[in-house]
């Protein structure tokens, strides 16, 4: 009876100290998907070559930014009116949409006939 009782306290005391072992693991991966914007645009800027190409306000009141690298890698952040970013999202295979600079404005001066 008490090596059942001590193997099962072990046990029981393996798995706790697991269990604690992953959350302290998983925590500051976690942690790791928010800081401050200008951190975060550093580290994507370093790392994935990633420049901000676009934002826009989102209803919550927070900054969506769009950032991408020449090799279409993507990240989206959301930014706190506190400057906390925080991934949204990230991918690769980003097209840019945007026409040339001077594009437009040779399609506008073209007359049409």
């Amino acid at each position: 009876m008490t090596s059942f009782l001590t193997h099962g306290l072990r046990r029981s005391r393996t798995m706790i100290v697991s269990a604690a072992a992953l959350c302290a693991l998983a925590a500051p991966a976690m942690a790791a998907q928010c800081a401050p914007r200008e951190q975060v645009a550093k580290t994507l800027a370093s790392n994935f070559n990633e420049k901000p190409v676009g934002m826009g306000l989102a209803d919550s009141g927070a900054l969506v930014v769009i950032f991408t690298s020449p090799a279409g890698t993507w990240t989206a952040a959301s930014v706190s009116a506190e400057g906390t970013a925080c991934v949204l999202g990230v991918g690769d295979g980003w097209t840019d949409l945007t026409p040339p600079v001077g594009a437009m404005a040779q399609t506008e001066s073209t007359p049409t006939r």
